[in-house]
């Protein structure tokens, strides 16, 4: 298990090669897959930013390497990031959609690195 729903989480992850399933755990201990993620997709973004807890489990479902960043650089870096766009999508992004997209479950909404 790579995160654990509900834990405190120090890095962001980077999935380099490999599949895993992020799925969070109801009270009734029944599972609800949210998606699979693979290469090039980042794990733990929005608890970052949110700084809150893992919102939900991510295991692996075969051989798997990822990088890891740990929040302060993962921080800086969208900062940097986000000081580079336009200040009209800088806001909007910095913005009242981020508490949108915390809801439970939405940390698995994911970037593509290109």
């Amino acid at each position: 298990m790579l995160v654990r729903q509900g834990e405190a989480t120090m890095k962001v992850l980077v999935i380099r090669s490999g599949v895993v399933k992020c799925y969070i755990t109801e009270d009734n201990d029944k599972e609800f897959i949210l998606e699979f993620l693979g290469e090039g997709e980042v794990v733990g973004e929005l608890e970052a930013i949110g700084r809150r807890p893992a919102m939900c489990n991510v295991q692996t479902l075969s051989e798997v390497a990822v990088y890891l960043i740990d929040k302060p650089t993962f921080l800086d870096l969208l900062g940097s990031i986000l000081r580079s766009m336009r200040p009209s999508w800088s806001s909007w992004l910095c913005g009242s959609p981020i508490p949108l997209l915390g809801r439970p479950g939405s940390n698995c909404i994911h970037w593509t690195i290109v």
